[in-house]
């Protein structure tokens, strides 16, 4: 997290990390893992964060796809497995459904979920940092 980020933000208190269709477009070799954990590592206990990343799961052929795509455009951009994208969540506490096609979200209402929603390519999920255990008074 950035000094200013630091300046702008009071991270004595819970805040809302909003990761939405960013992440692909930050490439292995800028280590978005280690991006991610230095917001993460600055929030206080009780803070959420919200991802949505473009998914290579069970489309292997998409991820070059993807990176054609936006390398010819101005931006490059990298879907990942579903795997590496759970990984981003590190040690918060992913929030029901979990990771999952971002349609089938908590849709309201539940009927509006597509046929085939792994057709848009996305993932989507919502976690909390855990607030530490407190011992109990003696």
């Amino acid at each position: 997290m950035t000094r200013r980020a630091r300046q702008l933000i009071d991270l004595s208190q819970p805040i809302a990390i909003l990761f939405v269709a960013i992440l692909h477009f930050i490439l292995d070799p800028e280590h978005p893992q280690q991006i991610v954990a230095g917001y993460q590592d600055a929030a206080a206990p009780g803070s959420w964060m919200a991802v949505s990343h473009v998914t290579s799961h069970g489309k292997p052929q998409l991820a070059a796809s993807i990176r054609r795509l936006y390398t010819n455009r101005a931006a490059d951009a990298q879907a990942r497995p579903r795997e590496e994208i759970l990984r981003l969540f590190g040690g918060w506490t992913l929030t029901d459904p979990g990771l999952v096609y971002v349609p089938t979200w908590r849709p309201e209402p539940p009927g509006d979920v597509p046929a085939h929603p792994e057709r848009l390519w996305f993932l989507a999920g919502v976690a909390s940092k855990p607030t530490p255990h407190r011992r109990a008074a003696v």
